[in-house]
């Protein structure tokens, strides 16, 4: 971010005070997708890997999360009316896989999926990742999306859960 401030981008600043960030962690974790969508994901995620294996449910979900978002895109004013389209759905395609990992990783802890869900929208509150001035600049936000899109596929090929068979192929070679 601050190579992109070096570069004509938004200022690499936070947003927030330090003494709000307790109150809007709550609130964003409460009141802001998290709570509501995460109990709904978490069981689509456990459906989908009986038919998937966990890297294609995650993707799938993420996705259809993405999608989920669309009536967003065409509030004015919404974090999502700034931000094109196509990286949205790169960036909640590589959080979901994040989420999942976690999700599968902590024994389907929903805590957990909260958590990551939570940390990203607070994410957007405190840095200037979306341009919301008159110049509409998106890169912040697809370096935002490019950056998790590096760590979903290092998580990808590296852990653990996303290496091992889908559920119903060790029923079928049991049979």
């Amino acid at each position: 971010m601050v190579w992109l401030a070096s570069h004509g981008g938004p200022p690499f600043a936070i947003g927030v005070p330090l003494s709000h960030f307790p109150l809007l962690y709550a609130e964003l974790f409460f009141f802001g997708g998290s709570v509501n969508e995460e109990f709904g994901w978490s069981y689509a995620i456990d459906r989908l890997q009986q038919r998937h294996s966990l890297r294609r449910a995650a993707v799938l979900l993420g996705v259809i999360w993405g999608c989920w978002h669309i009536p967003l895109f065409f509030v004015i004013g919404l974090t999502q009316s700034f931000m094109p389209f196509w990286a949205f759905l790169v960036f909640t395609i590589a959080l979901r896989i994040v989420i999942v990992w976690g999700y599968a990783s902590s024994g389907k802890s929903i805590l957990i999926a909260l958590l990551f869900h939570t940390a990203s929208n607070f994410a957007f509150n405190l840095f200037a990742v979306v341009d919301r001035s008159s110049r509409h600049d998106e890169r912040g936000f697809i370096g935002f999306a490019l950056i998790m899109l590096v760590v979903a596929l290092l998580i990808v090929f590296t852990a653990r859960c996303y290496r091992a068979a889908p559920p119903n192929s060790i029923a079928t070679a049991a049979s």
